[in-house]
């Protein structure tokens, strides 16, 4: 067993856990690959009845994929195979027919969130910080996001897309985006339910409500009659000004303001046509898309900046939405008809 994802088996369930806590649990070849052989083999395994998903360290549950690696790869394995790898695994998660249960705490970002959302209970920490960033690296959210974030409403969905808006466990559980709140000191007594039956109904008594109202959001309903980014693009420079603006919205725009604007524009036309498409549509055009962007975006540029050299100063293709020319942009509208 690789040590990068830890093993604990109790009678009845299983545990594995990400053990990468230096680097915030970040996914690479070898956690992807541990993570695949150990499902197939529970999935075959009669003495094992659930699944226990979690991040160790005491930072969070998974910060994403090790996009540093991605980009830096000089190997001779194929274009984007990470890409491929992580996306079956998500699926396999999606399709497993056992209970699988992300227990998860503190920071869940990127391919953090892939793995949790196929899972079929989601039990967050209080202090969760849920995010699906990918803007802010010339990226665009994957791991089948394009699937789930359009379970929302639309204005929900294109926000939390093109800022990597940050959600508080409370907001995250009002979304539908995790099933229960539960503090760690508890996680213990669900991993001793009997069933799946008596494991829900400890959630159900243990969920720590918190107050979340979407009235204090009514300001991002105008996003729902919006038609192109352009129209999108407008409004954040102007409310991304307002004095009387939503705090947590105008910080949210203010990630977006500082991202890609080709990764802004891919992710509008993205989301726009994956309402009402399948998880595997999504999943295959995740990877398509993925394997693009390793070549024509800014996304090399913006690992650069946030990850490599750290001086946040990303100098993208593009100046803004407007100015992105109709020859960068042909091969990513091909994808999509």
């Amino acid at each position: 067993m690789n040590d990068t994802v830890l093993k604990a088996h109790h009678k009845s369930w299983t545990e594995l856990s990400i053990n990468r806590p230096a680097k915030l649990n970040v996914l690479n070849d070898e956690i992807i690959s541990a993570l695949r052989v150990e499902l197939e083999a529970m999935a075959l395994d009669d003495n094992v009845k659930r699944v226990f998903l979690t991040g160790a360290g005491p930072k969070g549950f998974c910060a994403g994929g090790d996009v540093v690696s991605v980009v830096c790869d000089s190997s001779e394995k194929e274009k984007g195979h990470f890409f491929k790898s992580e996306y079956e695994v998500d699926q396999l998660i999606h399709n497993f027919k056992k209970p699988i249960v992300a227990l998860c705490h503190g920071i869940i970002m990127g391919g953090g969130v892939g793995l949790v959302n196929g899972c079929r209970v989601k039990v967050f920490d209080s202090h969760t910080l849920f995010a699906m960033p990918e803007i802010t690296i010339g990226f665009f959210p994957d791991v089948g996001s394009s699937y789930f974030l359009n379970k929302l409403p639309k204005k929900w969905c294109l926000f939390l897309a093109l800022t990597g808006g940050r959600l508080s466990s409370a907001m995250s559980h009002a979304l539908g985006l995790c099933d229960y709140i539960v503090d760690q000191t508890h996680w213990d007594e669900l991993k001793d339910s009997t069933c799946e039956q008596e494991l829900i109904a400890k959630c159900k008594d243990l969920h720590a409500t918190e107050n979340f109202s979407f009235e204090d959001y009514s300001d991002l309903d105008v996003i729902e009659g919006m038609k192109s980014i352009e129209e999108f693009h407008s409004w954040a420079c102007v409310y991304s000004k307002e004095d009387s603006a939503n705090e947590w919205i105008k910080n949210s725009l203010q990630l977006y303001l500082e991202g890609s604007p080709l990764s802004a524009k891919v992710i509008w036309r993205y989301f726009n046509w994956a309402r009402n498409k399948s998880i595997e549509s999504c999943f295959d055009l995740d990877y398509k898309l993925g394997c693009l962007m390793l070549e024509k975006s800014d996304f090399k540029e913006g690992v650069r900046a946030l990850l490599i050299d750290k001086d946040k100063s990303p100098q993208w293709m593009f100046e803004d939405i407007n100015c992105i020319t109709q020859d960068v942009w042909a091969p990513f509208e091909d994808l999509f008809n």
